[in-house]
């Protein structure tokens, strides 16, 4: 897997061909301790 640490480098890696799964990890917020979401870089998922 591979660390994203910008916001630029985000969207260069969600707008490939290829599925992308993001890890959004956020210790500070009790309601969304650990969630998982899936970019959208094909839109037909």
């Amino acid at each position: 897997m591979e660390q994203i640490h910008t916001e630029d480098a985000f969207h260069a890696q969600i707008l490939q061909t290829k599925p992308t799964v993001a890890v959004f990890k956020a210790a500070w917020c009790q309601d969304c301790h650990y969630m998982i979401t899936i970019g959208k870089a094909n839109p037909r998922l």
